[in-house]
């Protein structure tokens, strides 16, 4: 079988560049159909999650890819190729849910995570575990690697809510694990790993694991596919940390790809407005949309 763009993944990058792309022959594998969100599983302390089904997406398990001649083998289509190959594969999380669930038996807890790529992840976890009444202290920088001036509002805003600084951390979150076969893929500024194979969302090595860095990358591929990518992607970390007591901070910076810009807004509409992306994603099955923009 042979068509134009292939897409490996249904998470939030790959329906992303799914919905971006106008050519018609497009088509994505996924070893599932089900979109997940996320957002909700940590939100509802692990105990359930938001997700669709999509009905657009081709269940199949991938057994090869073959990067230079841009095929992949598959268990129920056989031979693909294509003239465009996006892997958008992710990581897999099983460690690190089981790991949080486990933190959630504690009354009393110092977390910190094992790689700075989802500190965002343990930063909001600490406040959720906040919420329930929980005595929490956090190990770590504090989004340091988004510069001085991120780090301190982080800092700032959870010692107001007595988020404590550990000295040492009795739990360690751990991250997400690559596919086996794969590992972490190294890309170039359009998002390449070989002429017309790309890589997109957690999968690509080095860069943070966040839902709204692969949307966005997803609808850049997607729009670059159609008039042939030539432009650089910009990437930008852009997070809602949520207090879970009506109150979050908006942060936006590119200081981790060598920028400079930084941007920190404080309010209770900030919590309002992930609460709205949250519904939002889900009625829109996981479709970015104009939120690309904002």
């Amino acid at each position: 079988m042979d068509v134009e763009v292939l897409i490996l993944g249904s998470g939030y990058s790959g329906v992303n560049v799914y919905y971006n792309i106008r050519k018609k022959g497009k088509l994505i594998i996924s070893d599932s159909n089900e979109f997940k969100f996320y957002t909700s599983l940590w939100r509802n302390n692990l105990d359930t999650i938001d997700k669709i089904y999509l009905d657009f997406v081709k269940t199949d398990s991938i057994k090869d890819i073959d990067i230079k001649a841009r095929c992949i083998k598959s268990a129920k289509l056989g031979e693909i190729c294509a003239e465009n190959i996006i892997i958008a594969l992710g990581c897999d999380k099983s460690k690190l849910i089981a790991t949080m669930r486990d933190i959630l038996k504690y009354n009393n807890v110092s977390i910190t995570v094992e790689d700075p790529l989802i500190e965002y992840l343990g930063l909001q976890f600490a406040f959720y575990l906040k919420r329930l009444g929980k005595d929490v202290k956090y190990y770590g920088n504090y989004l340091s690697m988004l510069g001085d001036k991120v780090s301190q509002s982080v800092q700032a805003l959870m010692e107001k809510y007595n988020i404590r600084s550990a000295e040492r951390a009795d739990i360690v979150i751990p991250s997400c694990e690559p596919p086996q076969s794969l590992g972490f893929l190294k890309v170039n500024e359009r998002l390449e790993l070989a002429k017309g194979v790309y890589a997109i969302g957690d999968i690509i090595y080095g860069w943070p694991k966040l839902g709204e860095l692969a949307m966005r990358e997803g609808v850049f591929l997607g729009k670059g596919i159609n008039k042939g990518v030539t432009k650089k992607f910009n990437p930008i970390f852009i997070y809602i940390l949520d207090t879970g007591f009506g109150d979050a901070i908006h942060i936006r910076s590119d200081v981790f790809w060598g920028g400079t810009f930084q941007s920190v807004k404080r309010s209770r509409i900030r919590s309002f407005m992930k609460r709205f992306i949250e519904h939002y994603y889900v009625f829109r099955k996981g479709n970015m949309g104009f939120l690309y923009y904002l």
